[in-house]
């Protein structure tokens, strides 16, 4: 925890985000994630939504891989390396960061 804790207030450092606000952007799955993760340059899946308007550029330049980019929602698919996300989440057009999972419906076919 203090690891991402460090992380994160670096991150709101660089890119002016207030470090409660860029950990407040890392979803609790990943946030136990990266706890538990004892190699930095661990490469993750995830989900980053962005807030409407913001350039997938930014991400790029930041050192993110985007996979995909997705067109009904302000938000992409992307592979980052465990050390860069609290970095990326401090970035101001990023709104939250998330596990990319597989996600089922329930109920009947």
């Amino acid at each position: 925890m203090l690891t991402l804790s460090i992380l994160a207030l670096a991150g709101a450092v660089l890119f002016g985000c207030s470090h409660e606000a860029a950990t407040m952007k890392i979803d609790e799955q990943l946030s136990k994630q990266l706890r538990e993760t004892s190699a930095p340059g661990r490469e993750l899946a995830v989900i980053i939504e962005l807030e409407p308007g913001a350039d997938v550029a930014m991400l790029r330049s930041a050192g993110v891989k985007v996979n995909r980019v997705y067109e009904n929602i302000s938000a992409v698919a992307a592979t980052i390396t465990a050390d860069l996300v609290p970095r990326v989440a401090a970035l101001p057009q990023v709104k939250r960061i998330e596990l990319d999972t597989e996600a089922r419906v329930l109920g009947p076919r």
